[in-house]
């Protein structure tokens, strides 16, 4: 994963607006886009590399501002959770606090992430359609899986922000030849769930039930993506029908809706194996963040946005350590006792 990162810096991150002398550099210090979309394995690394940026962790992300949990922007600003720590006040107060402004960092660094990894997901998509050795039928079911991620990148777009530009394939493949940004070209006018949703309709309509990694996006994680963007919407008739073809009659649908490794979704005996990394990509989950340890990464790929939590190989001495703090107010048992606030 960390060669393919370091790889894919560039080749897909219209986003955050290469020089274009960088893009003219000289094959020989690098791997080319064209080298990489010369045959199935160079579109499988383009595509891992798309994957990867649903970690959150990109070339320009500073880490707990791009989390691929969204804590920052969910846990703190929600309620169930404190910025916490003794560090000097930083952009996760000032977003706790909803006192964000144009120049706050971390919404840039999130804008960055994003729209990286759309761009990566296109890159896929060009790089697929000009593979030589993929059938029809990899071509499409490669294309649907970069669709879905492309789904999910606008989609955390979207609900950052409301107004904002969709990139699809022909704007980044513009951008390549031309060495520009695509925000110079693209208006934020256009409601983009029509194209949200087009992603996702594609990615069910063209995805397997079941995938060869645990980790990749499957048919009914499409169904149920595109679910969500309907709730979003307040497509709620829409929803439903699409809920009851995914949910199965145990728990009151007609579906059959199913993980990446075919098991039908259901609900675990014991809820707190939802958060036990021994039981991940079980049958009560829909799409998850992949992550390693112990790989060389230095902790880049072992899920280095959520540091703010302990533990982590920072020690318990840091202020990273008490960020993200969760609130538990108990009432004490006997009557007119103060509430007194415990974290943990």
């Amino acid at each position: 994963m960390k060669k393919i990162l370091i790889l894919l810096l560039c080749i897909a991150a219209t986003g955050i607006g290469c020089k274009k002398n960088f893009l003219d550099t000289p094959s020989s210090t690098g791997v080319t886009f064209d080298q990489l979309s010369s045959n199935k394995a160079g579109v499988w690394q383009l595509l891992v590399g798309a994957y990867h940026d649903v970690t959150g962790l990109t070339a320009k992300s500073s880490w707990w501002s791009t989390s691929g949990t969204n804590w920052i922007y969910g846990d703190i600003t929600s309620g169930d959770a404190y910025r916490g720590g003794y560090s000097d006040p930083d952009d996760g107060t000032t977003i706790e606090h909803f006192l964000t402004q144009p120049s706050t960092a971390f919404l840039a660094d999130k804008w960055r992430t994003v729209y990286d990894g759309a761009s990566r997901c296109n890159s896929v998509i060009l790089a697929t359609t000009a593979a030589p050795d993929m059938s029809a039928d990899e071509k499409t079911a490669t294309i649907a899986e970069a669709r879905f991620l492309r789904g999910h990148f606008h989609f955390e777009a979207k609900k950052m922000w409301n107004n904002v530009p969709f990139v699809d394939e022909s704007i980044t493949q513009d951008a390549m030849k031309n060495g520009t940004s695509v925000f110079t070209i693209l208006s934020n006018k256009e409601d983009i769930w029509p194209k949200i949703e087009a992603d996702f309709q594609f990615a069910y309509n063209n995805l397997p039930v079941t995938q060869k990694y645990k980790g990749q996006a499957n048919k009914w994680a499409a169904a149920c993506y595109l679910a969500k963007a309907y709730m979003f919407e307040k497509k709620f008739t829409e929803a439903k029908t699409l809920l009851d073809a995914i949910i199965p009659a145990a728990y009151g649908g007609n579906g059959n809706g199913a993980n990446a490794q075919g098991a039908s979704y259901s609900l675990l005996p014991n809820f707190d194996d939802n958060f036990n990394p021994e039981i991940e990509n079980s049958s009560e989950a829909v799409f998850q963040i992949q992550f390693s340890a112990n790989d060389g990464s230095n902790g880049g790929n072992s899920n280095i946005g959520e540091i703010a939590n302990t533990p982590t190989f920072y020690p318990l001495s840091s202020y990273y350590t008490s960020w993200n703090l969760k609130k538990n107010f108990e009432k004490q048992n006997r009557e007119g006792e103060a509430i007194t606030g415990q974290f943990y």
